[in-house]
């Protein structure tokens, strides 16, 4: 079944695949594991194929994207 969770095993392999940064800005402060294809709409996370690293700032975008089909460009200046 699916679970929520991201375990330990495939962030460690996130991580370093993704080299500890945010793979859109290249950012290494507040990062987040996010699934490519959102849980809700049935994306899995008991392997890496499905999970990336996405700094504060990335991770929020996606989530209005897929919440309100916003096109959102890049980061604001000095973000």
């Amino acid at each position: 079944g699916r679970r929520r969770v991201i375990p330990t095993a495939v962030k460690m392999e996130v991580w370093r695949r993704d080299g500890g940064k945010c793979v859109k800005c290249g950012a290494a402060d507040e990062l987040h594991f996010d699934r490519d294809l959102p849980f809700s709409l049935g994306g899995a996370s008991l392997t890496a194929d499905n999970v990336q690293l996405l700094c504060a700032w990335y991770n929020l975008i996606r989530r209005l994207r897929f919440q309100r089909g916003m096109q959102v460009v890049g980061k604001p200046e000095g973000g």
